[in-house]
């Protein structure tokens, strides 16, 4: 490696905070990092039991998809939809979600 001596730099120097958030956005990452912000507090928002038998699975177009183990843990979290978006809002707030749709199949961990 070769350094420079007696020489003007030509760059200045850039936060790591900058680095990081546009590395972010280049990698479309903010859609992955909110869905683990909400895995982290599902259980706030749905409650416990619910929790156990439900995980957020994607975002996709604003909408939240949440796979449910059960088709009776399906109609309690579409029966609680508007509660559970304005937890959900209250965790995340970088990307607004509309709403939240069920799918039944097996929850991985």
């Amino acid at each position: 490696m070769k350094f420079v001596i007696k020489r003007k730099r030509n760059s200045r120097m850039i936060h790591v905070k900058n680095i990081i958030l546009d590395t972010i956005i280049e990698c479309d990452l903010q859609e992955k990092l909110v869905l683990d912000k909400i895995r982290e507090k599902w259980s706030d928002a749905v409650g416990s039991l619910n929790a156990v038998h439900s995980r957020p699975e994607i975002i996709k177009n604003r909408v939240l998809i949440v796979i449910v183990d059960n088709s009776m843990y399906s109609n309690e979290i579409v029966m609680y939809k508007d509660t559970i978006l304005s937890k959900v809002r209250e965790i995340m707030g970088i990307i607004d979600i509309v709403d939240i749709r069920t799918k039944i199949g097996k929850l991985y961990k």
